[in-house]
């Protein structure tokens, strides 16, 4: 029966027939339950019982019996009629007693055990009353009830990572005491090997710690040190295969100043934009005026370098694009002024793009270069003396070769290269006829000079 909430052994009677003594039995029984309890972290309920024994009756009866408290005044076959009989089967007998112990309920006749053990969940007891219902001996009952706890149990929830991994270090060990003994190995040689495991957990713990403040503080020295973590594990590698060393030592060098070169951009864009700001942005003191000259000068310095092909500019030139058109918006509102600069960015930013600009909408500060007009219809463009416009077949010609490429792309540059060279063929040949009729024009002309005044 239960006392301060574990099994005890409280009753002896003698059933009719019964033979030697049970009290081995009898105990083996209430420590499993009582090992359970512990497994559980559980209490049996007050009225939790269970009873075991043996029976050899005339009536031919016999063999081990597992049941319930004989009502007052019952016949003395009860015990025959109502209990389990598992004939000469003692582990399925004791096996049973455990588990009515542990789940409580009833069987044969009704007859009640009581509640079992306090605090199961639903999912612990369906899977203790399947070990129960598969497994024949009380070890493996034992193994199943502490997986159920590790993966169901409430103890499991609130445990750690940390403290799991201790645990698990433990059970491994523990495991492997009986084990070593009989090699010879000795317990003080394994109870050294899993300290040192314990303390490696420990000090892989306090390192990730370490590492996290690391890369908040310090982000290149964190970049570095995961760097050479992993080219040990190259190296190691590389020398299992055989392998030669230089080409994994090259590209380490490679790998660790891309880190380095990486942060110093970084670095340096964003002392950039603090210096602009303070320069000619919101935490400058510079006149309305003076900012937007300040903006539209960084704009375009951006630009002449993103164009010449400088990585770090043609980065920057959104934020400085930015910045620039909002110092405009403030300073000329919504006047021609304000389009004419969103003219001058989107113009920056298409060429970067690969593309020439359009401007069906007008524009009074055209940035120079390739530019497409009569797009939407007839355009009237002011021209600087000497500037060059390619004819209708050839510039369709590179438009048609461009549609099928990707920006500024090989293609699109042959294309290109190809219709100037026709133009300038062409170009090459008028030049020629017009310096040739120069030329007579000017012999004419002496001619002309020679003769007397009557003549001409």
């Amino acid at each position: 029966k239960a006392s301060g909430g574990r099994l005890a052994y409280t009753t002896t009677s003698n059933l009719k027939g019964g033979v030697g003594d049970l009290s081995p039995l009898v105990n083996e029984t209430i420590g499993v339950a009582n090992q359970l309890a512990d497994i559980f972290g559980a209490e049996f309920a007050d009225a939790a019982n269970v009873r075991i024994g043996y029976v050899n009756a005339e009536n031919g009866a016999k063999g081990y019996v597992v049941g319930g408290a004989r009502p007052a005044g019952s016949d003395p076959n009860y015990v025959f009629n109502n209990w389990k009989n598992f004939g000469e089967n003692k582990q399925a007998a004791e096996l049973f007693a455990i588990k009515q112990a542990v789940l409580g309920g009833t069987f044969n006749g009704g007859i009640n055990n009581g509640p079992g053990l306090q605090g199961l969940s639903e999912q612990e007891k369906q899977f203790l009353t399947k070990s129960f219902g598969i497994r024949t001996t009380t070890d493996e009952v034992l193994k199943d009830a502490a997986l159920i706890v590790d993966l169901f149990g409430e103890q499991a929830e609130a445990m750690s990572e940390a403290a799991a991994a201790i645990k698990q270090v433990n059970d491994a060990y523990d495991a492997q005491i009986d084990r070593a003994k009989e090699l010879g190995i000795s317990e003080a040689e394994l109870v050294r090997r899993r300290d040192e495991a314990i303390q490696s957990l420990k000090t892989g713990f306090v390192e990730g710690i370490q590492d996290q403040i690391l890369a908040i503080t310090d982000p290149v020295a964190f970049a570095l040190k995961q760097l050479d973590k992993d080219f040990e594990t190259i190296r190691a590698n590389a020398e299992d295969f055989g392998v030669g060393l230089v080409e994994v030592e090259q590209l380490y060098g490679l790998k660790r100043q891309q880190i380095l070169e990486q942060y110093a951009q970084t670095t340096v864009s964003d002392l950039q934009k603090f210096l602009e700001n303070l320069r000619f942005g919101d935490l400058s003191g510079a006149s309305p005026t003076a900012r937007l000259e300040g903006a539209r000068s960084a704009f375009e310095a951006a630009a002449a370098q993103a164009q010449a092909g400088d990585a770090t500019a043609r980065g920057r030139i959104q934020d400085l694009g930015t910045t620039f058109l909002n110092e405009s918006r403030g300073y000329n509102a919504s006047s021609g002024a304000y389009y004419a600069d969103v003219e001058r960015v989107r113009s920056v930013v298409e060429q970067l793009l690969g593309g020439a600009p359009g401007f069906a909408s007008g524009t009074l500060a055209a940035p120079g270069g390739l530019s497409w007009v009569g797009e939407r219809g007839r355009e009237l463009m002011v021209l600087p003396r000497g500037a060059g416009i390619l004819p209708n077949g050839i510039s369709e010609a590179i438009a048609g070769r461009a549609a099928n490429s990707d920006g500024m792309s090989r293609p699109v540059l042959r294309a290109l290269l190809d219709g100037l060279s026709e133009w300038r063929k062409q170009g090459t040949l008028l030049e020629r006829i017009e310096s040739r009729l120069r030329d007579q024009g000017s012999a004419i002309a002496r001619l002309r000079a020679r003769l007397p005044a009557e003549a001409a």
